[in-house]
């Protein structure tokens, strides 16, 4: 997976998107994955919402969940708790 720093990372996912994830064959180009996502927000009649987004709604429901700060940080694949930030 591509990350900022250009280590590779392989991240969590949970098993109900697992699901929806197995859909895709690993040779599945990046753009078609992104034109699904395009296609669901429409369908929901949610274009504001971007992939992105998801990130930061699976560290909310985390937090909401009672995991710890540090243990949301290494899901999210942060090196250093100093990136670790409330949401």
């Amino acid at each position: 997976m591509d990350t900022k720093n250009g280590d590779p990372r392989i991240p969590s996912i949970h098993p109900r998107i697992m699901v929806c994830v197995r859909r895709f064959s690993k040779l599945t180009p990046k753009i078609s994955i992104q034109c699904s996502f395009q296609r669901a927000r429409t369908v929901c009649r949610m274009p504001h919402i971007h992939f992105h987004d998801l990130r930061h709604s699976a560290a909310s429901e985390l937090i909401n969940a009672g995991v710890d700060l540090f243990t949301v940080g290494r899901v999210l694949g942060h090196k250093v708790p100093a990136q670790h930030t409330t949401i």
